[in-house]
């Protein structure tokens, strides 16, 4: 007995409640046309609400894959019930904010804005992963899930200081601005967390961020609600892989200055491995992936002027040498001033060679930041 009386109280309201649902909604489709936007008779461009959560970003190059919800409000006064006084002893009529699910047989029987994602491609959306409410004031919300391919702008020769610019524009692909305009919800755009490991993303305001313009395509003029999505490069692992390492290896080269000139061997096994192996680095492709063997980046100019330290150090022995052997062939003997003089020259370089790998990092240093900013 308890379980009938159980069934009787809980479920038989919502029973007669989807029951009613079907009869609002029966009643209010015998006379709507999915074809004609809300405003057709008032001639007032439909105010669509919209409102973006970025689910996922992948793979930020010079385009990025994005998997994002769109959610997008408006009114159609077609589907308010307020004014039908068949329904005014509902529940839900007499709470005009609370909204139900629209269900799939009447969500293919509604006008929904037909959008159109400017200079995006291989966008998709299935038709699972589409939900609808309704209000009894006839406001809509309706949100879907995308999958797209959209473009980005990078500066390559910063890299890897650059900050990644993507826009992500969603427009009517039929109706102009005499039909609908597009606006951005309070909070309009989410993001989800840990979805980049090689960036971060810019949190500004969203003034700066979300926009609303009119774009003229030649047909006519169509409202376009923008976003732009700012990406930072996390730089230190690369950091760490190239420039450190670029480093240590110009400061090893130096240690040949500090060897005596009659251990040739020595100081040729120092030159040698030093610029081997920043050649080695300098070479590299495990870059090649996210499209930097394209254009001369500022890691490449880094990397080549190091290389160009190591060569010079290297060459400071022979150089000298061969000066050496040159005068000890007109003199026919080493003269104790040449042995100072060669001296003198390793002393040199000690100091030379420091002072102008500082100012060259520090112009380095001071440009990049020039230029990032």
């Amino acid at each position: 007995m308890y379980f009938w009386i159980h069934c009787l109280i809980f479920y038989l309201p919502i029973a007669s409640s989807d029951n009613l649902f079907d009869d609002i909604y029966n009643e209010t489709f015998t006379r709507y046309e999915a074809e004609i936007p809300p405003n057709q008779i008032e001639e007032i461009p439909v105010v669509v609400q919209v409102s973006l959560r970025i689910d996922s970003i992948q793979a930020v190059t010079n385009e990025a894959e994005v998997t994002f919800f769109l959610r997008e409000k408006w009114y159609d006064y077609r589907l308010s019930i307020l004014s039908n006084q068949m329904f005014e002893n509902s529940t839900w009529f007499n709470n005009p904010n609370s909204s139900k699910p629209l269900p799939l047989k009447y969500r293919k029987q509604v006008w929904v804005i037909d959008n159109y994602f400017m200079k995006a491609y291989q966008v998709n959306s299935r038709e699972n992963e589409q939900f609808m409410w309704a209000e009894p004031s006839g406001k809509l919300l309706l949100s879907r899930k995308y999958n797209s391919i959209i473009p980005c702008n990078r500066n390559y020769f910063v890299f890897p200081f650059e900050t990644i610019r993507c826009r992500l524009e969603v427009s009517s692909y039929s109706h102009t601005t005499n039909d609908v305009i597009f606006e951005w919800m309070e909070n309009g755009l989410t993001l989800s967390k840990g979805f980049l490991d090689d960036f971060t993303v810019e949190m500004k305001n969203d003034s700066g961020r979300l926009e609303v313009f009119v774009y003229d395509f030649g047909t006519g003029n169509f409202s376009v609600a923008r976003v732009n999505l700012l990406f930072q490069r996390k730089s230190a692992r690369i950091f760490v892989n190239t420039y450190l390492p670029s480093i240590l290896l110009v400061l090893l080269s130096w240690i040949a200055f500090w060897i005596n000139r009659a251990s040739t061997p020595a100081r040729a096994f120092i030159s040698s491995t030093t610029v081997l192996t920043l050649l080695t680095l300098a070479t590299s492709p495990i870059y090649v992936d996210i499209g930097m063997n394209k254009t001369i980046s500022a890691r490449d100019v880094y990397i080549w002027t190091c290389f160009g330290f190591v060569i010079a150090a290297a060459l400071e022995f022979p150089i000298s040498d061969i000066t050496l052997k040159s005068r000890v062939d007109k003199l026919n003997t080493i003269s104790s001033s040449n042995s100072i003089f060669f001296g003198d020259v390793d002393k040199v370089c000690r100091w030379v060679f420091p002072i102008a790998f500082l100012i060259f990092n520090i112009f380095y240093w001071v440009a990049i930041a020039c230029i990032t900013d």
